[in-house]
């Protein structure tokens, strides 16, 4: 099986309960809403196209949907993006793991 891995650089900037919390991809808003949701903090924000856009990052829910998002933006643009094989499915929950997992967030 093959597997394509990709590094990525995720930014935050916090002042007390106030956060941001920045990624290079184009994100959906269920982004920011579950780790909004997740942290019991409305003044918590996820941004999509910190520092770029590597590509669309679908959640679970369009990755089961299949199309353009998941498979064909990532084949018309691979000379962009150096990538050619989709996320696996799973990859939204982990990076919201990630951004809540490092999120310097104090009262």
């Amino acid at each position: 099986m093959y597997r394509q891995e990709e590094a990525i650089e995720v930014q935050y900037f916090a002042i007390g309960k106030w956060g941001i919390c920045g990624v290079p991809y184009e994100l959906m808003v269920e982004f920011a809403l579950e780790s909004m949701k997740k942290l019991n903090n409305p003044f918590f924000y996820v941004n999509g196209y910190t520092n770029g856009c590597l590509s669309y990052f679908p959640t679970e829910e369009e990755y089961d949907k299949g199309g353009y998002e998941v498979y064909w933006s990532i084949l018309i643009y691979y000379k962009y993006f150096n990538r050619v094989f989709p996320f696996e499915r799973d990859s939204a929950s982990k990076l919201i793991a990630f951004i809540l997992g490092n999120a310097l967030i104090t009262e």
